[in-house]
């Protein structure tokens, strides 16, 4: 078996895989939002005189254990983000994303994200997270 053989087969069984995880559902959440300092965005891209609007962190899930903090975001156009964080070396991994389908209730996935260098507005929400 080529290489090219042992890449699609591990393909299609990721694919298999990915189309059983069943979202994860979390009603009655109740959030504290604050704006992170920094993040505006604007509401349409390339568009210079679009009305901007920031990212927004739920202080309620800031957990910090160590050097490691794990929190909650929501972007611009109102995703889900669930990530871990290095506040030293300034590494961060996104565990979920979803979408809100109302202002307490969530439904998101794991995400398929390895460790990375935090830079723009990644950087932005670890260093707000390891503030709290």
């Amino acid at each position: 078996m080529n290489r090219f053989s042992i890449f699609m087969a591990a393909a299609s069984m990721l694919v298999v895989q990915s189309a059983k995880i069943k979202p994860i559902v979390e009603a009655g959440r109740q959030f504290v939002w604050a704006e992170v300092p920094g993040t505006l965005a604007p509401s349409e891209l390339g568009n210079p005189y679009a009305e901007q609007f920031p990212w927004y962190m739920n202080i309620n899930r800031v957990e910090r254990q160590g050097e490691t903090v794990v929190f909650e975001v929501a972007s611009p156009e109102a995703q889900y983000f669930r990530l871990e964080g290095n506040c030293r070396n300034q590494q961060l991994l996104i565990e979920y994303r979803g979408e809100f389908e109302s202002e307490t209730k969530i439904v998101y996935q794991p995400a398929a994200d390895s460790l990375h260098s935090a830079t723009g507005v990644e950087q932005r929400l670890l260093n707000f997270a390891c503030t709290r």
